[in-house]
Parts: C-alpha cells; sequence; structure tokens
C-alpha cells in the first residue's frame, strides 16, 4: 500500500529537479519606496520587466502596491532551456502618480547562485496632506476620509494623512449621513498642506405667522426632514448639515422656499400675508369738458405686511373695457383720468390692486355725463375736511343775531361801568343866609 505514494513523491521529485535544471535564476526583489524627504510612500506601484525564455522574450510582472513602510516584494523567474541565450538584465519600475521612475539592473549580480534576494531603494517626488475634521465650534470629530482611492478613520482626535503625489485631489469627508468633498491642489511646490474639513451641525427654530403676528399652523421641511408647527406656530430642527439649507414652508395651498444662512442666525421668521389691501376715500369728479377724475387711497394693513404690489384702474363705457395710466399723488395715493364722453354717457369704472403675495381688492364707480345745458354732479364727493360740517345759510343768519346780541350786552355793560366811576355833582350855591335875629 505504501509503494503507490512513494512513486507519485519520486515523480513529483524529478519533476521538480527538471523544472529546475531549465531555470536559471529566481530574483526575488524587495522595493522600497521614500519621498524626498526619506519618508516611507504608501500606494507605489513596482512591477519588473524581464526576459523569461530566448522563446517568449520579455514580459512583466504584475504590479505590487507598496505597504505603509514603502515596501513590495517582487519574485519571479527565468526558464532558458539554452544557458548561452540566458539574458540575466531586467528594469524595474515604480509608478506613483504621473511618475515613473526605472533602474537597470541584472539579476544574480555578485553571486553565482541562481537564487539571489535583494533590497532596491527609489525615491520619488510626495507630499504630506495632513487632515484634520472638526465641527464649526473646532471640536475634533470621529469620520471616514477618502483621497486617491485610500480611506482612513480619523478616530476621536479627528485626525489623519495622506502620502500623495503631486496633482488634483478630492478630499472626501463621511459621518453618518453627512458627506463632505474638499478639492485639494498638491503641486510639486506645495510640499505638506493640512486641511481642516468642517463638518458643520446647527439647529434652526422657524417662526411661521400671518401679518398681524398671528401664529399659525404650518408644515416646516429642512432637508427633508419635516415637522409641525405648534401652536404658538414654531418647529426646531437639530443636526442641520448645511450652512445654508433649504427650507419649505407650507400654510394651505401657500408654499414659500427660503435658504437661509444659518451662520448668521439660528432662527427663521415666515409671514404669510392673509388680509387682502383695502381702497379707501375713492371719489371721482367730472370737469366742465366732460373728463372724470378719479381719486383713491390704498394701504395693506398689519405689521407685517407684504405691501401694495399693483394698482389698476379701467372704465366701461357701452360694455367696451379700456385700461387708464394710474399716477401717485401722495404716500398711497392715486389719481387717473377718463377722457371726455358724450353727454348722456354713463362710464363705470373698476379700480383693482394687490399685495405681494396676490391678495386683491376691487372697488367699482360710476357717473353720467349730464346733457347738454343740465347742471354737472359729480357721482361722489370727496371725503370731508377734518374739522366740522359747511355751513348752511339758516346758520349764518342766526350768527349774524347772536353777535348782535353780544354787541349790545357788551355796549350796555360798558355804559353803565362808565356810570358808576364817575364824581357826585355839587348842588348850585345861592347868597349866603342871614343869621337869625334875636328878639329886643
Amino acid at each position: 500500500m505504501k509503494l503507490p505514494a512513494i512513486l507519485l513523491l519520486a515523480a513529483a521529485l524529478a519533476l521538480a529537479l527538471a523544472g529546475a535544471a531549465h531555470a536559471k535564476y529566481t530574483e526575488n526583489l524587495t522595493v522600497q519606496v521614500f519621498d524626498y524627504s526619506l519618508r516611507p510612500v504608501e500606494g507605489a506601484q513596482a512591477y519588473v520587466e524581464y526576459e523569461l525564455n530566448s522563446v517568449k522574450g520579455d514580459i512583466k510582472t504584475k504590479p505590487k502596491p507598496t505597504d505603509r513602510n514603502g515596501n513590495a516584494n517582487i519574485l519571479f523567474s527565468n526558464y532558458e532551456e539554452i544557458p548561452e541565450s540566458t539574458d540575466y538584465s531586467f528594469t524595474l519600475f515604480v509608478k506613483y502618480g504621473d511618475q515613473l521612475a526605472s533602474a537597470s539592473l541584472i539579476a544574480g549580480e555578485g553571486s553565482n547562485l541562481s537564487f539571489s534576494s535583494r533590497i532596491y531603494t527609489v525615491q520619488v517626488e510626495s507630499h504630506i496632506a495632513f487632515v484634520r475634521v472638526i465641527d464649526q465650534k473646532g471640536s475634533p470629530l470621529d469620520a471616514n476620509v477618502t483621497v486617491g482611492g485610500a480611506t482612513k478613520q480619523t478616530g476621536a482626535a479627528g485626525s489623519t494623512f495622506f502620502a500623495l503625489a503631486p496633482g488634483n485631489y478630492t478630499l472626501r469627508v463621511e459621518r453618518g449621513d453627512l458627506l463632505k468633498n474638499i478639492p485639494m491642489d498638491m503641486g510639486n511646490s506645495t510640499g505638506d498642506i493640512t486641511i481642516d474639513a468642517v463638518l458643520s451641525y446647527y439647529s434652526l427654530d422657524v417662526l411661521v405667522q400671518d401679518d398681524r403676528r398671528n401664529p399659525l399652523f404650518a408644515q416646516v421641511e429642512v432637508n427633508g426632514v419635516a415637522a409641525q408647527t405648534g401652536s404658538d406656530g414654531r418647529a426646531h430642527f437639530g443636526n442641520i448639515t448645511l450652512d445654508s439649507p433649504q427650507v419649505v414652508v407650507m400654510h394651505g395651498q401657500v408654499i414659500k422656499r427660503i435658504t437661509p444662512d444659518l451662520r448668521a442666525s439660528p432662527s427663521l421668521d415666515v409671514v404669510f400675508d392673509l388680509n387682502k389691501p383695502a381702497i379707501k376715500d375713492q371719489y371721482s369728479t367730472l370737469s366742465s369738458s366732460g373728463v372724470g377724475t378719479i381719486r383713491f387711497f390704498v394701504e395693506d394693513t398689519g405689521p407685517e405686511a407684504s405691501g401694495i404690489d399693483s394698482v389698476s384702474v379701467s372704465y366701461e363705457v357701452a360694455g367696451v373695457q379700456n385700461p387708464l395710466s394710474v399716477y401717485a399723488i401722495g404716500y398711497n395715493s392715486f389719481e387717473t383720468k377718463i377722457p371726455a364722453q358724450a353727454p348722456g354717457t354713463l362710464v363705470k369704472y373698476i379700480i383693482t390692486i394687490s399685495d405681494k403675495e396676490g391678495n386683491s381688492v376691487s372697488d367699482a364707480g360710476s357717473y353720467l355725463v349730464p346733457e347738454e345745458g343740465a347742471q354737472q354732479q359729480n357721482a361722489s364727493s370727496p371725503p370731508a375736511a377734518q374739522g366740522g360740517q359747511p355751513i348752511s345759510g339758516e346758520g349764518v343768519f342766526v350768527g349774524i343775531v347772536a353777535l348782535a346780541i353780544i354787541a349790545y350786552a357788551a355796549l350796555y355793560y360798558l355804559n353803565k361801568r362808565r356810570a358808576a366811576v364817575q364824581p357826585p355833582i355839587a348842588p348850585p350855591q345861592g347868597p349866603p343866609a342871614m343869621p337869625p335875629q334875636i328878639p329886643q
């Protein structure tokens, strides 16, 4: 039972010896790649081009990447049946970025053995990119960082580094669902660089209210995360990873899209103008030539109102609408003129205003152009001036009578006063009286 096993072992040994007889040399080459500061370079590709034999000619080995110590091991053998035709020379290539370094070597050089082992050192241009991942407050973050196909984890310290050949790269930083790409330029003269990858985490408070500052129930969405405002009209969002997120606020059928800058403020006020503007003090006058003048005042009330956006007036004669030019004559006061029409024409007009959120309101009026010879009358009158109403003719008469009575009373009073202050008048003087006679 043991004989077949012994025969098989002998056959295998014979085949190995036969193969070894044809192998003229075997080279075990360890390639060490360093930069010009003698720091090991990881990720360089090393391969060898050599003659397999005189029949098949030159071949290349499979590229081997250098490890973190800058080392790559290449093992290759020549199979030449004609010893005199053996070519012991080969070429080592090291590719790193856009660089391709090469060296011409001789197999078994300095040794008579068919198997040789050596170490060969190659220097290439390489720089270190030191990467630090932090939040907007400068605190280190644990994240995955990828550059040029190599991925490293920063750990609790938030730092890592990459040895890179000259060129342009994209630094990819990932943490949870947060992704940030940072372009890097590693030129020949750049040297080592340090990059701070800032992953920002913000909070945002959204206040939704109407134009009179009443809180509103609304649907708020920030970067795909939705929330409903409470009775106070507020919604809170945390862990926002963008400096300027897209905020969508929906109330009823109205949708607003805002892009706030969270670096400037962590709060956002959103106003929906729900109340219509108003047309006030509207009146028309008609000149002797038949030209109609329309005047009115507009306002959009509310402390957070969006304001008046458009004002338009048109008039209608015999069913035909005609637009008019409107002119501002003061703060929110407007005027327009309707061309003169034929006597007896009924002129209708309509005023329409809109605020900046599309709320609109209209007010209509009309007047009749009088027939020739008839007294002209306005369709409406201007608002009364502040401070009183016009005085009638009867009121004027009553006022005059009252003034007369007051004047008479004043004269009588003055005369009485004058009489009270005059001195008394002495009686007229006669001849002196005789003294009485005493009887004798």
